[in-house]
């Protein structure tokens, strides 16, 4: 099926031999983009992560300089 996939994109874009080694680039980023989504989304990661990210916020705006 992924052969299928790149073979369609390679007719859009007209891409030669030396083009398919990008376009499977581009694919492998997007199925792992996807699954780190994925991830983030069905676990309680995203708000252990907004979660740190909020801490360290806090320790800079709450400290006065000087």
């Amino acid at each position: 099926m992924l052969k299928a996939v790149m073979n369609h994109i390679k007719s859009i874009f007209g891409a030669s031999e030396e083009g398919q080694g990008t376009i499977e680039y581009i694919l492998v980023l997007g199925v792992i983009v996807v699954g780190i989504f994925g991830l983030v989304a069905m676990t309680n990661l995203g708000t252990a992560i907004s979660g740190a990210l909020n801490a360290v916020t806090g320790l800079f705006t709450s400290t006065p300089i000087g």
